[in-house]
């Protein structure tokens, strides 16, 4: 990311520079929590204008994978992608927005 004033920044550039360029890991999580664990990350990438849903969902499954969400079809207890993120433990809660930030176009 090239190196800007942000002091000259409006608010609604700000808002757009936090939500396009930065990824940002909040203390309380900021999940939906009725939503799915995927449906969490899904919302992300259509807000942030990701409009492939194959590109997305493989995105997604690979986040959810590489961050021990979701596993291999032999482990399908252990598959969170389903869950609400209500249900999920803390430390799940925590992953799952790691998620969402790592999917944020780089």
């Amino acid at each position: 990311m090239p190196r800007m004033p942000t002091n000259t920044l409006n608010e609604e550039e700000k808002k757009r520079l936090l939500r396009e360029a930065m990824g940002y890991i909040f203390q309380d999580h900021n999940l939906f929590e009725d939503f799915t664990v995927y449906d969490n990350l899904l919302l992300c990438l259509v807000l942030t204008g990701n409009n492939g849903f194959a590109e997305a969902d493989l995105a997604i499954n690979e986040r959810l994978e590489q961050l021990g969400l979701q596993h291999k079809a032999k482990h399908k207890a252990k598959d969170k992608a389903k869950h609400k993120a209500k249900l999920l433990s803390g430390g799940e809660q925590q992953r799952l927005t790691l998620a969402r930030t790592l999917l944020l176009p780089k």
